[in-house]
């Protein structure tokens, strides 16, 4: 089941390479790259 086996329009701007996810082929959690979200201080407008 999913967009190839659907037969839906989306399918040809897919890659040529593209392979369908399987739950027991995920990827290696350890090089998982999530980039640190900067410090912002939420401070409110003088004024408001």
């Amino acid at each position: 089941m999913g967009l190839k086996s659907n037969n839906v329009e989306l399918v040809k701007y897919l890659r040529s390479n593209w392979r369908d996810f399987h739950y027991y082929n995920y990827d290696d959690w350890q090089k998982f790259y999530w980039p640190m979200t900067p410090i912002n201080k939420l401070e409110k407008p003088a004024g408001d």
